[in-house]
C-alpha cells in the first residue's frame, strides 16, 4: 500500500512539473509582442482596418487567454469603431489535442462599438460585411481540410456602450450602456438549425435618445430562455411608459406579447416623434408602379404576429383629457388594429366636451389596398362650442347669436371608418334646440358632406322671421330646419337643404312655397 502512495505521488509530481514547465514554456516562447505580431497583421488583413491590442496574456490552467486595450479603427482612421478594455477566453486544455476549442466562458470588459449611417444610406460596417462575403478574408479556410470546432459556453459582457449616429437625419442619435451574461447550447439543440440555444439576461442600464428636443431613456431586463422576456421603462420627456411582455419562437416564427403601461402620457410631445407616413411617389411615365414583393419595395414581416394591452391612466392631446384609455391591440401580416377600446375625454378650447368614447380601430388590407377602418360611438354629457366657423354661419343664416356658441347634453355621435371616409350619425341635444339628425361623411381630404336637422323650440322658432319655415315642424311642435354642410374642415359651408326642404313641402303644399323658399335662401 505504502509503494503504490509512493508511485502515485510521484506521477503526480511529475505531472505538476511538466504542467509547470510547459506553461512557463508558453509564457516564455508566446510573449505578448511575438502575439501581437502574428495575430494583428492577420485581423488588419482581413477587415482592412487598423488594429490595435496592448498586451495579450496565455495562461496554460488559469485565466486562459486575456487580450486588454484592444481596438478596430473606424473605416477613416480616425476614432474607434470597436474596442475593449479587455477580453479573456478560459479555455479547455484537452480538447484541444483533438483539434476542438471548448471555451468555458467569454467575458468581456467594457466593450464598446460606434455605428454611423451615413448620408448615402451605407453604414460604416458595411466594408467590413462586403469583405466576408466576397471571400477575401477566407484563403486560410480553403487550406484548411480539418477546421478547428469552436464552442463557447458561456459569455459575460460587463459595461457594454454603444453610440448610433445618422448621417440621414432620419433616426435619432442614441447611446447605450448594458452589462449581459448568456450560457450557449451546441446547434442542433434549437428549433433553428446551427443557432445554438441561448439563455441569458441583458441589464440595460440606460439606452438614450434625443429627437426633437424630447430627451428619451429606456432601461429594464431582458431576459432569454427559450423565450425572451421583455422588463423595461421608457421616461420620454417627463413621461414614463413601462413594457412588459415575452416573445416566442424568436428565432424562426415571432409571437410577441407586448403590454403597455403608463400614468401620464403626453401625445402633444409623442405623436410629433412618430416616423411619418412616406407617401409613395407615382411611378415614371412608361414605367411600371412598383409592386410588393419586388427587390427594394418595403414589405411588413409576414412571418411575425404581435398583440398585448394598452393601458393609459391619462392623455393630454390638444387641450383635452384622455382618463381611463384601455385598449387591445393586435399586428398581423402587415394588418394593426386596436379593438376594442375605451377611454373618458374631457376638456378642450375651441369646443369643450365631457363623455365617453368606445369602438374599434385598424390599418390594413381590406380588398386590394391598405385602408383606415373602424367604427365606434362617442356619448357626451357635455359639448360647449366656444368658437367654430360652422356654428358661426348657422348663427349669421338664421339671425340667432346664441346658435354661435351651442351648448348640448345628452349627445351620442356614432361613426364608422370606411372607403377613405368618416361616417356619421347621431344627435346633439339641447334645451330650445337639437341638430337631429346629424348625418353625413368627412374625407381624408377634410372634405365635408353633412345633413343636419336643426330642430327649434317655439320660442326660438318665432324669431326665424322666414315664414315658410314654420310649415317644417316635427311631432313636438318644434320647426325643423334642414341644414347642409358642406365644404371642408378648415372653410366650411353651411346652407339651407333645399332638396330636403322641397320634398318636405311637396307633401302637403305644393310647389308654391317651395319656389318661394328658393328666392328666400338664394
Amino acid at each position: 500500500m505504502k509503494k503504490f502512495l509512493r508511485i502515485t505521488a510521484v506521477v503526480l509530481a511529475v505531472i505538476i512539473v511538466l504542467g509547470a514547465g510547459l506553461s512557463l514554456f508558453i509564457n516564455a516562447y508566446f510573449t505578448s509582442g511575438r502575439l501581437k505580431a502574428l495575430i494583428v497583421p492577420e485581423i488588419e488583413r482581413a477587415t482592412g482596418r487598423k488594429v490595435s491590442i496592448g498586451r495579450i496574456n496565455i495562461s496554460l490552467f488559469r485565466e486562459g487567454v486575456v487580450l486588454s486595450d484592444m481596438a478596430l479603427a473606424r473605416r477613416s482612421g480616425k476614432g474607434d469603431f470597436l474596442s475593449a478594455k479587455e477580453l479573456v477566453f478560459k479555455y479547455r486544455f484537452l480538447p484541444l489535442l483533438k483539434k476542438q476549442l471548448v471555451i468555458d466562458s467569454l467575458s468581456i470588459d467594457s466593450p464598446y462599438i460606434f455605428i454611423e449611417r451615413a448620408k448615402d444610406g451605407t453604414f460604416n460596417f458595411s466594408d467590413l460585411k462586403a469583405r466576408f462575403q466576397s471571400g477575401e478574408s477566407g484563403k486560410e479556410k480553403e487550406k484548411s481540410k480539418e477546421p478547428f470546432n469552436i464552442a463557447i459556453k458561456e459569455i459575460s459582457i460587463e459595461n457594454a456602450k454603444a453610440r448610433f449616429v445618422d448621417e440621414m437625419g432620419k433616426l435619432p442619435a442614441a447611446q447605450a450602456d448594458a452589462s449581459m451574461d448568456f450560457s450557449l447550447s451546441g446547434p442542433g439543440q434549437t428549433k433553428t438549425p446551427n443557432v445554438p440555444a441561448i439563455s441569458g439576461e441583458i441589464d440595460l442600464k440606460g439606452l438614450r435618445t434625443a429627437f426633437k428636443k424630447v430627451n428619451a431613456t429606456i432601461s429594464g431586463k431582458i431576459k432569454i430562455a427559450g423565450e425572451v422576456k421583455l422588463a423595461l421603462e421608457a421616461d420620454i420627456g417627463q413621461d414614463r411608459i413601462k413594457i412588459n411582455g415575452t416573445a416566442l419562437n424568436y428565432t424562426t416564427v415571432p409571437a410577441v406579447d407586448l403590454n403597455i403601461s403608463s400614468q401620464k402620457v403626453d401625445l402633444d410631445r409623442l405623436l410629433p416623434l412618430m416616423p411619418p407616413g412616406g407617401k409613395r411617389k407615382s411611378a415614371a411615365r412608361g414605367k411600371a408602379p412598383v409592386r410588393e414583393g419586388v427587390r427594394g419595395a418595403q414589405r411588413p414581416a409576414s412571418n411575425v404576429s404581435a398583440k398585448g394591452r394598452i393601458s393609459i391612466a391619462t392623455a393630454l392631446y390638444k387641450r383635452y383629457v384622455i382618463r381611463g384609455l384601455d385598449a387591445d391591440w393586435r399586428y398581423l401580416r402587415g394588418a394593426f388594429s386596436v379593438s376594442p377600446f375605451r377611454a373618458s375625454i374631457s376638456g378642450g378650447d375651441k369646443v369643450i366636451v365631457q363623455g365617453n368614447l368606445f369602438g374599434s380601430i385598424g390599418y390594413g388590407k381590406l380588398g386590394r389596398q391598405n385602408t383606415l377602418y373602424g367604427k365606434g360611438q362617442a356619448r357626451f354629457s357635455r359639448i360647449l362650442v366656444k368658437q367654430s366657423p360652422i356654428s358661426s354661419q348657422i348663427a349669421a343664416l338664421l339671425g340667432m347669436p346664441e346658435l354661435g356658441a351651442p351648448s348640448f347634453t345628452g349627445s351620442i355621435i356614432n361613426y364608422e371608418i370606411k372607403n377613405g371616409s368618416i361616417f356619421l350619425d347621431g344627435y346633439l341635444d339641447s334645451a330650445q334646440f337639437e341638430f337631429n339628425p346629424v348625418k353625413g361623411t368627412v374625407g381624408v381630404n377634410k372634405a365635408l358632406n353633412v345633413a343636419v336637422d336643426l330642430d327649434l323650440s317655439p320660442a326660438l322658432s318665432a324669431r326665424i322671421g322666414k315664414k315658410y319655415l314654420r310649415f317644417l315642424t316635427n311631432a313636438k311642435g318644434w320647426t325643423v330646419v334642414p341644414l347642409k354642410i358642406t365644404g371642408t374642415t378648415a372653410k366650411p359651408h353651411v346652407g339651407i337643404s333645399k332638396a330636403s326642404v322641397g320634398k318636405a313641402l311637396k307633401k302637403g303644399l305644393g310647389g308654391e312655397i317651395e319656389r318661394g323658399l328658393q328666392k328666400l335662401f338664394r
